[in-house]
């Protein structure tokens, strides 16, 4: 994330029924968007949760066939947020 500079970055994995999340913004944008509020966008269309700091967040959810809106959720809200 250093290395890329300004960015938002959302992760998800998919194993069984579980999809665990992360979210990092890189550190000039935190004034703007908080990672913990981001995942929990996220985590909700996937029924789950998460939080975490401004930086960093980490959840998931247990809902592996919404990864995609969950994608477009936290897209969403980030082009609110701007």
């Amino acid at each position: 994330r250093n290395k890329i500079g300004s960015c938002i970055i959302l992760l998800a994995g998919k194993n069984d029924d579980q999809v665990p999340l992360l979210v990092m913004v890189s550190k000039d944008l935190t004034t703007i968007y908080h990672a913990g509020n981001l995942i929990k966008h996220a985590a909700t269309v996937l029924n789950g949760r998460g939080g975490g700091r401004p930086d960093m967040a980490q959840g998931g959810g247990s809902n592996p066939s919404k990864i995609k809106e969950a994608f477009d959720q936290v897209l969403d809200a980030v082009r609110t947020i701007k």
